[in-house]
């Protein structure tokens, strides 16, 4: 997002704003390292979801690459709603490739 020159600020006039989470950075990892880069990561984006809340727009967190937790997905998804006091919508363009159909409901709340 720094990137694009897209601020915080700007996401305050957004009608809706649609936050991926990371599904493969919950996957489980055999390398120290790379399960150590993931936990950063997710802070980071836990940080995000924070400062976007905080602009009272409409937000819907989604959890993207469903399909990389397997069946851990309903555990994992059930434990990040609860940290993060929201529902989630879970997605896998691999597995469905029409994702907007599986966010059209919360679009439409």
């Amino acid at each position: 997002m720094a990137g694009d020159g897209l601020s915080v600020a700007a996401l305050g006039e957004a009608d809706l704003i649609v936050f991926l989470v990371d599904g493969a950075l919950l996957a489980e990892f055999d390398d120290d390292a790379a399960a150590a880069l993931a936990k950063a990561k997710q802070m980071a984006e836990y940080r995000w979801l924070c400062r976007l809340r905080s602009l009272g727009r409409p937000l819907i967190p989604v959890l993207s690459k469903g399909d990389l937790l397997g069946e851990r997905l309903a555990s994992v998804k059930a434990d990040l709603e609860r940290r993060l006091a929201t529902s989630l919508v879970a997605v896998s363009a691999l597995e469905d490739p029409d994702v907007g159909l599986r966010l059209l409901p919360r679009l439409l709340d």
